[in-house]
Protein backbone atom coordinates (compact mmCIF):
# COMPACT_ATOMS: atom_id res chain seq x y z
CA UNK A 1 0.00 0.00 0.00
CA UNK A 2 1.13 3.45 -0.51
CA UNK A 3 0.09 4.66 2.65
CA UNK A 4 0.44 3.08 6.08
CA UNK A 5 -2.46 2.41 7.20
CA UNK A 6 -1.45 4.53 10.53
CA UNK A 7 -1.55 7.45 8.35
CA UNK A 8 -4.92 6.90 7.14
CA UNK A 9 -7.06 7.83 9.73
CA UNK A 10 -6.96 11.57 11.10
CA UNK A 11 -10.12 11.44 12.97
CA UNK A 12 -11.88 8.48 15.16
CA UNK A 13 -15.16 6.83 14.33
CA UNK A 14 -17.12 7.79 17.52
CA UNK A 15 -19.93 10.66 18.00
CA UNK A 16 -17.97 13.74 18.39
CA UNK A 17 -19.98 14.91 21.33
CA UNK A 18 -18.93 11.76 23.00
CA UNK A 19 -17.03 12.39 26.04
CA UNK A 20 -15.04 8.68 25.91
CA UNK A 21 -14.29 9.16 22.17
CA UNK A 22 -10.98 10.10 22.26
CA UNK A 23 -9.62 6.93 23.96
CA UNK A 24 -11.61 4.31 22.40
CA UNK A 25 -10.69 6.30 18.91
CA UNK A 26 -7.12 5.64 19.99
CA UNK A 27 -7.99 2.04 21.42
CA UNK A 28 -9.79 0.88 18.21
CA UNK A 29 -7.60 2.89 15.39
CA UNK A 30 -5.24 0.89 17.40
CA UNK A 31 -6.50 -2.57 17.19
CA UNK A 32 -7.47 -1.77 13.42
CA UNK A 33 -4.29 -0.96 12.68
CA UNK A 34 -2.95 -3.97 13.80
CA UNK A 35 -5.39 -6.80 12.59
CA UNK A 36 -5.08 -5.35 8.85
CA UNK A 37 -1.03 -4.97 9.05
CA UNK A 38 -1.26 -8.67 10.38
CA UNK A 39 -3.64 -9.75 7.76
CA UNK A 40 -1.67 -8.29 4.69
CA UNK A 41 1.64 -9.48 6.10
CA UNK A 42 0.22 -13.03 6.13
CA UNK A 43 -1.16 -12.47 2.84
CA UNK A 44 1.69 -11.24 1.28
CA UNK A 45 4.02 -13.99 3.09
CA UNK A 46 1.40 -17.00 1.63
CA UNK A 47 1.94 -15.84 -1.68
CA UNK A 48 6.07 -15.73 -1.22
CA UNK A 49 5.43 -19.61 -0.02
CA UNK A 50 3.55 -20.21 -2.35
CA UNK A 51 6.19 -19.29 -4.63
CA UNK A 52 8.88 -20.97 -3.27
CA UNK A 53 6.70 -23.92 -2.84
CA UNK A 54 6.11 -24.53 -6.57
CA UNK A 55 9.76 -23.93 -7.11
CA UNK A 56 10.21 -26.98 -4.67
CA UNK A 57 8.14 -29.09 -6.19
CA UNK A 58 9.31 -28.51 -9.32
CA UNK A 59 12.98 -29.10 -8.82
CA UNK A 60 11.92 -32.55 -6.88
CA UNK A 61 9.41 -33.70 -9.42
CA UNK A 62 11.87 -33.97 -12.08
CA UNK A 63 14.59 -36.07 -10.55
CA UNK A 64 11.85 -38.66 -9.67
CA UNK A 65 10.50 -39.42 -12.51
CA UNK A 66 6.96 -37.06 -12.09
CA UNK A 67 7.88 -34.22 -14.28
CA UNK A 68 4.09 -34.13 -15.53
CA UNK A 69 2.86 -33.58 -12.33
CA UNK A 70 5.51 -30.97 -11.19
CA UNK A 71 5.91 -28.95 -14.22
CA UNK A 72 1.85 -28.24 -14.23
CA UNK A 73 1.46 -27.38 -10.53
CA UNK A 74 4.58 -24.86 -10.79
CA UNK A 75 2.49 -23.29 -13.49
CA UNK A 76 -0.91 -23.76 -11.60
CA UNK A 77 0.70 -22.25 -8.75
CA UNK A 78 2.73 -19.13 -10.04
CA UNK A 79 -0.29 -18.47 -11.94
CA UNK A 80 -2.71 -18.38 -8.71
CA UNK A 81 0.20 -16.14 -7.03
CA UNK A 82 0.00 -13.52 -10.00
CA UNK A 83 -3.94 -13.28 -9.87
CA UNK A 84 -4.07 -13.62 -5.83
CA UNK A 85 -1.53 -10.47 -6.14
CA UNK A 86 -3.79 -8.64 -8.80
CA UNK A 87 -6.82 -8.91 -6.33
CA UNK A 88 -4.60 -7.73 -3.27
CA UNK A 89 -3.49 -4.86 -5.35
CA UNK A 90 -6.91 -3.51 -5.84
CA UNK A 91 -6.88 -2.73 -2.33
CA UNK A 92 -5.87 0.50 -3.14
CA UNK A 93 -8.79 1.68 -4.40
CA UNK A 94 -10.71 1.76 -1.06
CA UNK A 95 -10.00 5.35 -0.09
CA UNK A 96 -7.86 6.11 2.65
CA UNK A 97 -9.42 9.59 3.83
CA UNK A 98 -11.91 8.08 5.51
CA UNK A 99 -12.46 7.05 9.20
CA UNK A 100 -11.75 4.42 10.86
CA UNK A 101 -15.02 2.66 10.87
CA UNK A 102 -15.65 3.58 7.10
CA UNK A 103 -12.78 2.22 6.09
CA UNK A 104 -13.01 -1.17 7.89
CA UNK A 105 -16.09 -1.30 6.62
CA UNK A 106 -15.11 -0.86 3.11
CA UNK A 107 -11.70 -2.88 3.54
CA UNK A 108 -14.51 -6.17 5.02
CA UNK A 109 -16.72 -5.43 1.70
CA UNK A 110 -13.26 -5.11 -0.42
CA UNK A 111 -12.60 -8.89 1.27
CA UNK A 112 -15.75 -10.37 0.64
CA UNK A 113 -15.61 -9.65 -2.69
CA UNK A 114 -12.17 -11.11 -3.24
CA UNK A 115 -12.98 -14.44 -1.33
CA UNK A 116 -16.09 -15.08 -3.57
CA UNK A 117 -14.02 -13.66 -6.96
CA UNK A 118 -11.06 -15.94 -6.18
CA UNK A 119 -13.38 -18.91 -4.65
CA UNK A 120 -14.21 -18.80 -8.70
CA UNK A 121 -10.80 -19.36 -9.76
CA UNK A 122 -10.54 -22.28 -7.34
CA UNK A 123 -13.28 -24.09 -8.90
CA UNK A 124 -10.81 -24.47 -11.78
CA UNK A 125 -7.16 -24.56 -9.59
CA UNK A 126 -8.34 -27.52 -8.03
CA UNK A 127 -9.64 -30.14 -10.20
CA UNK A 128 -6.70 -29.06 -12.44
CA UNK A 129 -4.18 -29.60 -9.45
CA UNK A 130 -5.83 -33.57 -9.43
CA UNK A 131 -5.30 -33.63 -12.74
CA UNK A 132 -1.97 -32.76 -12.34
CA UNK A 133 -1.51 -35.47 -9.68
CA UNK A 134 -3.04 -38.04 -12.08
CA UNK A 135 -1.04 -37.60 -14.84
CA UNK A 136 2.34 -37.59 -12.62
CA UNK A 137 1.42 -41.13 -11.45
CA UNK A 138 -0.18 -42.34 -14.52
CA UNK A 139 3.36 -41.03 -16.30
CA UNK A 140 5.59 -42.28 -13.34
CA UNK A 141 9.27 -42.85 -14.92
CA UNK A 142 10.21 -46.18 -13.22
CA UNK A 143 12.94 -46.99 -15.26
CA UNK A 144 13.25 -49.98 -17.89
CA UNK A 145 9.78 -50.80 -17.26
CA UNK A 146 8.49 -47.64 -18.73
CA UNK A 147 5.56 -45.75 -16.96
CA UNK A 148 3.49 -46.67 -14.17
CA UNK A 149 0.25 -46.03 -16.20
CA UNK A 150 1.45 -48.47 -18.94
CA UNK A 151 2.53 -51.27 -16.09
CA UNK A 152 -0.64 -51.09 -14.24
CA UNK A 153 -2.97 -51.13 -17.81
CA UNK A 154 -0.85 -54.47 -18.99
CA UNK A 155 -1.27 -56.08 -15.52
CA UNK A 156 -5.29 -55.10 -15.92
CA UNK A 157 -5.17 -56.81 -18.98
CA UNK A 158 -3.70 -59.95 -17.57
CA UNK A 159 -5.97 -60.57 -15.05
CA UNK A 160 -8.78 -59.27 -16.44
CA UNK A 161 -8.92 -59.03 -20.33
CA UNK A 162 -12.25 -57.88 -21.18
CA UNK A 163 -11.06 -54.44 -20.18
CA UNK A 164 -12.15 -51.52 -22.15
CA UNK A 165 -9.37 -49.51 -23.13
CA UNK A 166 -9.70 -46.16 -24.93
CA UNK A 167 -6.15 -44.71 -25.98
CA UNK A 168 -4.86 -47.14 -24.11
CA UNK A 169 -5.98 -46.09 -21.02
CA UNK A 170 -8.88 -48.30 -19.34
CA UNK A 171 -12.22 -46.91 -19.62
CA UNK A 172 -13.23 -46.94 -15.69
CA UNK A 173 -10.08 -45.38 -15.00
CA UNK A 174 -10.98 -42.28 -17.24
CA UNK A 175 -14.88 -42.17 -16.05
CA UNK A 176 -13.40 -42.40 -12.29
CA UNK A 177 -11.14 -39.47 -13.10
CA UNK A 178 -13.82 -37.37 -15.07
CA UNK A 179 -16.65 -38.27 -11.89
CA UNK A 180 -13.80 -37.07 -9.35
CA UNK A 181 -12.50 -34.01 -11.29
CA UNK A 182 -16.26 -32.95 -11.56
CA UNK A 183 -16.98 -33.75 -8.34
CA UNK A 184 -14.02 -31.93 -6.82
CA UNK A 185 -15.10 -28.69 -9.02
CA UNK A 186 -18.57 -29.03 -7.30
CA UNK A 187 -16.96 -28.71 -4.11
CA UNK A 188 -14.51 -26.59 -4.58
CA UNK A 189 -16.30 -23.75 -2.94
CA UNK A 190 -16.39 -25.23 -0.07
CA UNK A 191 -13.19 -26.75 -0.45
CA UNK A 192 -11.87 -22.98 -0.32
CA UNK A 193 -13.69 -21.84 2.21
CA UNK A 194 -12.16 -24.20 4.57
CA UNK A 195 -8.66 -23.85 3.42
CA UNK A 196 -9.52 -19.80 4.13
CA UNK A 197 -10.81 -20.55 7.47
CA UNK A 198 -7.77 -22.34 8.48
CA UNK A 199 -5.29 -19.89 7.31
CA UNK A 200 -7.07 -17.18 7.85
CA UNK A 201 -10.11 -17.52 9.91
CA UNK A 202 -9.15 -16.26 13.32
CA UNK A 203 -7.95 -12.90 11.77
CA UNK A 204 -11.72 -12.56 9.97
CA UNK A 205 -13.43 -13.48 13.16
CA UNK A 206 -11.59 -10.60 14.94
CA UNK A 207 -12.32 -8.34 11.83
CA UNK A 208 -15.94 -9.06 12.06
CA UNK A 209 -15.84 -8.39 15.88
CA UNK A 210 -13.90 -5.62 15.60
CA UNK A 211 -16.50 -3.72 13.57
CA UNK A 212 -19.67 -5.13 15.86
CA UNK A 213 -17.91 -3.28 18.77
CA UNK A 214 -17.57 -0.59 16.56
CA UNK A 215 -21.23 -0.22 15.45
CA UNK A 216 -22.25 -0.69 18.83
CA UNK A 217 -20.51 2.16 20.30
CA UNK A 218 -21.61 4.39 17.39
CA UNK A 219 -25.22 4.25 18.43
Amino acid sequence: MEKSIESIWKEGFLKDDALVAPKLNDLYNQKSIHLLDKFEKMYKWNLILLVIFSFVVLIISIPIGMKYMGIPLFFIFNILVIISKRHFDSLRSIDKNQNSYQYLKDYDSWLNEKITSIGKVYTVVYPMIFLSMVLGFWFLDVGDKGFLGNIVTAWLLEEFPEVSLVGGVPLFGIIGVVLMTGLISFFSKKMYLLDLKVVYGNLMEKLAELLSDMEKLRK
